[in-house]
């Protein structure tokens, strides 16, 4: 790494510090989560455990107790443990800029793109918003992009597995939102990238699908044998019973799989097109048109999944972040062209479905507008690969 590379991601770093303890800089005490975790973390260090069953608003919190074990380690020292509680989560949050970084330098092996989706990740509103107070999403989302970038890793040194096994543990008992996108989100990407192939790489797709069992196997184990409120409140909402949540994922492999089998027999193949300067600019249209359309559904109706209906200014204020979108539809493009490129898109497909899926049918229990958070890592790689490509940065 170039020694400006290296000073532009730790700038980038401290301002993705800097934005998410901004509101702490007013109120110590921000975010609806902090009394909850005040109360949990002291419970923990007084009793060395907590109490079960919690009474509390976040009834399932104790069962993710990922977020309180940090704080408590932390807490034993002489700092003052509403400070604690209030920048632990904060703090790790910002580190969620070099996963992304990483993740375009090993697919793009180009600085530029890479610190721009670097950027976008410290400075966007559905990064920083939510990450900005004491909740167990701002430890989710690190450990969410770290694990899309040692599965990435993964698929060319192997040995990348053995810190991604022991971080989907910490990732299944700190936070379960975390853990459902990244479970959507790597199953859709080697599903997109078998779909497309010709022929397997045998070794990689079985060392994938090992571990992605293992992922969903544990993440449900502890959901249905331990965090059992998780499971008749939540899971059991979603389709009536919290056994269907179960069989819809162990009967998604093997549905995959003869997908993929079957596209195999047709003669069709994924040749993609590279975008020449008129695509690049219709697709940039495109976009535009597309984020302020959503946009204006969010003004003018509400947010997916809330009665909240932002006022007209919000046209103004979000523009630099709806002109990035738009520039990431050309991004996309070229996402076709890289090794393991598809897997970026495959995180987008699977996140913006759920989207969809909990817009219309789950809005309580999979939160529309919280998807945004998990989907702004494949957004901002799109983003600085099409800032990258438009501006001459890259061929």
């Amino acid at each position: 790494m170039r020694k400006s590379t290296g000073f532009a991601l730790l700038g980038l770093f401290v301002m993705s510090l800097l934005l998410r303890i901004l509101p702490l800089s007013g109120h110590l005490y921000w975010g609806a989560d902090f009394g909850e975790y005040f109360f949990l973390t002291e419970d923990l260090l007084s009793n060395g455990s907590t109490t079960l069953p919690y009474y509390g608003w976040g009834f399932t919190y104790p069962y993710f107790p990922g977020l309180m074990i940090l704080n408590g380690v932390i807490g034993l020292t002489d700092v003052s443990l509403p400070l604690v509680v209030s920048l632990v989560a904060v703090f790790l949050a910002s580190f969620s800029i070099f996963p992304v970084f990483l993740i375009g330098r090993t697919l793009f092996h180009e600085d530029s793109a890479s610190l721009i989706a670097a950027g976008v990740i410290a400075v966007s509103m559905p990064m920083v918003g939510i990450a900005s107070h004491a909740i167990p999403g701002s430890i989710g989302d690190l450990l969410f992009v770290t694990g899309l970038l040692l599965f990435l890793k993964a698929q060319s040194n192997p040995k990348m597995y053995y810190l991604l096994y022991p971080m989907s543990i910490a990732l299944v008992i700190t936070h379960h939102l975390s853990t459902y996108f990244l479970i959507i989100s790597l199953i859709a990407a080697v599903f997109l990238t078998e779909l497309v192939s010709r022929k397997s790489d045998q070794r990689n797709l079985r060392l994938s699908i090992i571990y992605l069992i293992f992922l969903v196997s544990i993440a449900f184990l502890y959901w249905i044998a331990y965090a059992t409120p998780f499971r008749d409140v939540v899971l059991a909402k979603l389709l009536g019973a919290w056994w269907l949540v179960l069989g819809v994922f162990v009967l998604a492999f093997p549905v995959l799989w003869a997908l993929v089998k079957i596209r195999r027999r047709t003669v069709w193949q994924f040749r993609p097109k590279y975008p020449g300067l008129k695509s690049r600019f219709a697709s940039l249209g495109v976009g535009l048109v597309t984020v302020y359309v959503i946009m204006a559904m969010n003004v003018y109706v509400s947010v997916p999944g809330t009665t909240i209906t932002p006022s007209d200014w919000a046209f103004i204020y979000f523009t630099p972040l709806l002109v990035a979108f738009a520039l990431g539809f050309p991004g996309r493009y070229f996402t076709d062209f890289l090794r393991k490129g598809l897997h970026i898109t495959g995180w987008f497909i699977a996140i913006m479905t759920s989207l969809i899926l909990a817009t219309l049918f789950a809005r309580e229990i999979l939160i529309p507008y919280r998807h945004l958070q998990y989907m702004m890592p494949a957004c901002a790689l799109f983003i600085g690969l099409g800032i990258s490509k438009m501006s001459g940065m890259m061929g």
